[in-house]
């Protein structure tokens, strides 16, 4: 279990923006929510709707990706999005397993 974080530190993943948010969401999610209202939270693609908005608005902010020629990379970017939408996802969901695990 030590190794993982300690991996997440080295690999510099921890310091991506996108995770942060997972992983406070989560926090939000396990300690003012029961298991029904997260279940049903993340059964509503409402909620995953708004996670690819959000990393659509960083990655066009902050992350931006050109070609050659200058022009912004729209196939690069769609990637990109997409990528960061999963790991605010699952970084959340991977913080509610991780609290629930050290409650027992």
């Amino acid at each position: 279990m030590f190794k993982g974080l300690a991996a997440l530190f080295t690999s510099g993943a921890i310091l991506n923006p996108m995770i942060w948010g997972g992983i406070i969401l989560g926090l939000v999610l396990i300690f003012s929510a029961d298991a029904e209202t997260i279940t049903s939270f993340y059964e509503n693609y409402n909620f995953y709707l708004l996670v690819l908005l959000i990393a659509g608005l960083y990655n066009f902010l902050f992350k931006k990706v050109y070609t050659e020629k200058g022009d912004l990379n729209w196939a690069a970017l769609t990637v990109n999005v997409i990528f960061s939408a999963v790991k605010f996802v699952f970084s959340s969901l991977l913080t509610i397993s991780f609290v629930t695990f050290l409650s027992f």
